[in-house]
């Protein structure tokens, strides 16, 4: 892991959430381990969710595209609130531009484009905040994370061709975390259906598969990637970068290895 992230170009020696930590996150672990526990634990058990498999008639997992309206009943009935097209939508944590590239396909226009963006990863993101994004729409103007439309499009796709997809719905995080309605938002039982939705995006998606050309290529996701983006979403609500315990929670829930600060670590 750890290639084309965001910030100094400095990777610090466990190249967790790096985007979010590069901007926003200025303690390394042992400054954030002074934190108090429940300050990192916002959202936490919303985001770590189980894996879904299509069952009976559905033909999209939850945390697909496809799959939305499933998705809107299933938070609908967790959180007891409305979940439809005038509170949520969908958002494409790695959007359909970086995934289409290079294709000649328009949006919509072949079966091969429809595919790609029903079965691309995709999570109940609150209405405004989605609306928001610089990934939706076309901006010239650089959001507070310093990308305009454009350029995220860019990195993005960037990082799908190096099989990096961590770091390309990490962006896409990033850009939430700078909008100053985010925060507050998530408290609400609508944001926090949304982080709910991301969580179970992130637990479902195996794979990614974009456009190259005239062929489709898929990159796998491994449950180290897995924690990576649940671990940003928390730093992008909570503006602070995880500590240690925290961190090592996410990791034990994908099965990745305990991070030790203390120890020689060359893998990670």
């Amino acid at each position: 892991m750890g290639k084309g992230f965001v910030g100094s170009g400095k990777s610090p020696k466990n190249k967790f959430i790096q985007p979010v930590k590069s901007v926003i996150g200025k303690k390394n672990h042992k400054q954030a381990n002074k934190l108090k526990l429940a300050k990192n634990h916002l959202s936490t058990s919303l985001l770590l969710r189980l894996a879904d498999t299509p069952t009976g008639r559905r033909r999209y997992a939850l945390g697909q595209h496809g799959g939305k309206k499933s998705e809107q009943k299933r938070l609908k009935g967790e959180h007891g609130i409305s979940v439809t097209g005038d509170t949520h939508e969908s958002e494409h944590t790695v959007g359909f531009e970086p995934l289409n590239q290079t294709s000649g396909d328009k949006r919509g226009a072949t079966p091969r484009a429809t595919s790609l963006e029903k079965n691309a990863p995709a999570y109940q993101e609150v209405k405004h905040l989605h609306r928001n994004h610089i990934g939706t729409g076309s901006s010239n103007e650089a959001d507070g994370s310093g990308m305009n439309s454009s350029g995220y499009r860019t990195a993005q796709r960037n990082a799908i061709e190096a099989s990096d997809v961590s770091s390309a719905v990490q962006l896409n995080q990033l850009a939430y975390a700078f909008d100053p309605n985010f925060k507050t938002t998530m408290q609400s039982e609508e944001g926090q259906a949304a982080s709910n939705s991301y969580g179970q995006m992130v637990a479902s998606m195996n794979d990614l598969t974009y456009a190259k050309f005239d062929q489709n290529v898929t990159v796998p996701v491994d449950a180290k990637q897995r924690a990576e983006m649940v671990l940003a979403r928390h730093a992008a609500i909570s503006g602070q970068f995880p500590n240690l315990e925290l961190e090592n929670e996410v990791r034990r829930h994908f099965g990745v290895p305990e991070y030790d600060p203390d120890a020689m670590d060359t893998s990670d």
